[in-house]
């Protein structure tokens, strides 16, 4: 299965000039395909759906596949039906990867056998780390996109989806955070749903994403099914979250994204945007 994408050279390379028509390009790429990070020497490095590396050495026109993660001994690092979630440089220089292994048969509901895990890489993709688990056993966690803080907390939004009889069941957010570069993990003491006017409206919140602010608070904006995306801010880098809150930014059920322009302090969202008459007619 593929799925296209559309690569800006701008925004990797990190450096300010003006943009031309001949600065971004399409091209097909394995799906669920996870990255890109800049490497030192310049080549661009990605995570494809088997946990297999794939690198890049003309700015993503071409990618060519380098084989799975090992460890220093040479040992594939992970096995099974995976998930990839995030590829990050951190702070540290190395590189950071989480991602999802979900046995046979459990690709919905509690994975007994799996869950979200941690490694990285600190020297550039050659030989990773023995990963760490981030969720519990048995956890029907679903974590997300994985950030780190400018104080070098790793923040990772989760969402659970708790089932209840005759209904489609409520998604419920939380948020995971290391300060020990992924060692070990904690979660958040909040747990997010829609909840305004007294109860008098409750809902779900799913797939969450956060950013830092230029203050440093963590905003986390969530998909719902109001047709509007819900927020809710954390002012402990993640350990404790507001109320949610549904924003006026009106929304499809469909995930969203928020991220940081590089050396900025503007924060940018991508989203589905609905509009009234979608809303109206359901």
């Amino acid at each position: 299965m593929l799925k296209r994408i559309v690569i800006i050279v701008l925004l990797l390379s990190g450096t300010p000039y003006r943009a031309t028509a001949g600065d971004s390009f399409e091209v097909t790429v394995d799906h669920r395909f996870v990255g890109p990070v800049l490497l030192k020497g310049g080549r661009l490095l990605a995570i494809n759906r088997t946990l297999e590396m794939t690198q890049s050495a003309d700015q993503g026109r071409t990618w060519t596949r380098i084989g799975p993660l090992r460890d220093a001994a040479g040992q594939v690092i992970m096995k099974g039906n995976v998930r990839p979630w995030t590829l990050l440089r951190l702070q540290s220089g190395a590189i950071a990867l989480t991602f999802d292994i979900i046995p046979p048969g459990q690709e919905s509901g509690l994975r007994k056998e799996g869950g979200s895990f941690f490694s990285q890489s600190r020297d550039e993709g050659k030989t990773w780390l023995p990963p760490t688990r981030i969720t519990w056993p048995g956890s029907p966690a679903n974590p997300t996109w994985l950030i780190q803080t400018r104080k070098g907390r790793l923040v990772l939004p989760n969402e659970y989806w708790r089932t209840q009889p005759m209904d489609r069941g409520l998604g419920v957010c939380t948020a995971y955070f290391s300060d020990d570069q992924g060692r070990s993990w904690q979660e958040s003491r909040d747990s997010l749903w829609v909840w305004e006017d007294g109860g008098r409206q409750q809902g779900s919140c799913e797939v969450p994403t956060v950013v830092e602010t230029s203050d440093g608070r963590l905003l986390m904006f969530m998909r719902t099914s109001f047709q509007r995306i819900a927020r809710s801010e954390s002012r402990d880098g993640g350990r404790t979250w507001s109320p949610v809150k549904l924003t006026n930014l009106l929304s499809s059920n469909s995930e969203i994204f928020l991220d940081r322009l590089p050396k900025s302090d503007t924060l940018l969202c991508v989203w589905n945007q609905a509009s009234k008459r979608e809303i109206e007619t359901g």
